[in-house]
């Protein structure tokens, strides 16, 4: 590099130059040419293209399931509705997540890598409020305290009823197995990537009684990726549980019916000549003795055989089969 010391005058010069315009002052080839994009080979970023259509069917069934569920549990109205889904970076959700929170560390078999479901601590404590009867009313500040073995437990059985409902919503499109692997209270400590990776986020948020919180389900997309064509596709089976709240009502419902039984003591042929001339105190001869068995009909259709007798003063039929449909 030369040491030479510009002049006075050609300093002047030049400045005389920049300001004319006569001297360019823009640094040159910092433009790519059109058509080409610059890349960073060393950054986490990967491009995702469309929605994956066939993940809001699953989560929106997973809604379904989870609302059961919860309520059942808790033997109380609780509602499970989606927020939002979102791809980020996985320090920007690790960074959201106040200490402690409820942070479950699970695998989705055959997929790899782990996956994690997140609650708050204030979350927490509002289930277990509700869940030993209370109303969610007692004020609480969970900042700076670990949870308690109760706590503890209440998240275990949440996350088991989630998980279980993850695992049919996910039937349709490709079938997993889940298993909790730990569960922690430090978003440090529930690093399933790194910082910089992509995680698919769902934000679920529950409503029991007048408070509502929201919780968080993140799949890393390293885990998602294997499988992407199928999430694309937004096709999916249409085997799936049926909803079990409903089989339920509909099975007691059921059992409340009125239906019609009847019973053929026998059978006869006679003439219509015979049947002009019957009278008060004719008798018909059956095809059937005593002890024979005879054939009882639900709503006209064949269903037990068995001998007919008295019961307390009762006409009455003991059952001795059941009739199969190829019968």
């Amino acid at each position: 590099m030369s040491d030479k010391v510009l002049s006075q005058d050609e300093i002047d010069a030049l400045l005389k130059g920049v300001a004319a315009g006569e001297v360019e002052t823009s640094p040159k080839d910092t433009v790519p040419p059109a058509g080409i994009t610059a890349f960073n080979f060393a950054g986490q970023d990967r491009v995702v293209r469309a929605r994956m259509a066939a993940l809001d069917i699953i989560h929106d069934r997973f809604v379904k399931l989870v609302t059961v569920s919860f309520s059942q549990a808790f033997h109380k109205s609780i509602d499970v509705t989606i927020q939002g889904t979102e791809i980020v970076k996985f320090g920007s959700v690790v960074s959201k997540l106040p200490l402690p929170s409820s942070l479950v560390v699970f695998k989705m078999d055959p997929l790899r890598g782990n996956a994690l479901l997140a609650m708050d601590a204030s979350l927490v404590y509002l289930l277990t409020d509700h869940y030993f009867g209370g109303t969610g009313q007692t004020p609480v500040k969970p900042e700076g305290q670990d949870f308690t073995n109760i706590q503890q437990r209440i998240i275990r059985t949440m996350a088991g009823l989630a998980l279980r409902d993850l695992e049919k919503a996910w039937k349709g499109a490709h079938a997993i197995k889940t298993e909790i692997l730990r569960v922690e209270s430090n978003p440090q400590f529930a690093m399933v990537i790194t910082a910089l990776e992509l995680a698919m986020v769902v934000t679920l948020r529950l409503e029991i009684g007048d408070a509502n919180h929201d919780f968080f389900l993140c799949y890393p997309y390293s885990m998602l990726e294997p499988i992407k064509e199928k999430l694309y596709a937004g096709f999916m089976s249409d085997q799936f549980a049926v909803d079990q709240h409903w089989a339920v009502r509909l099975r007691e419902e059921v059992q409340h019916c009125r239906i019609e039984v009847t019973v053929e003591l026998g059978q006869a042929t006679i003439h219509v000549e015979d049947l002009m001339n019957f009278a008060t105190g004719d008798v018909i001869l059956l095809d059937k003795s005593h002890g024979d068995r005879v054939v009882a009909s639900i709503e006209g259709i064949p269903k037990f055989k068995g001998v007919p007798g008295i019961v307390k003063g009762q006409q009455a039929l003991q059952v001795t089969s059941m009739i199969k449909p190829e019968d």
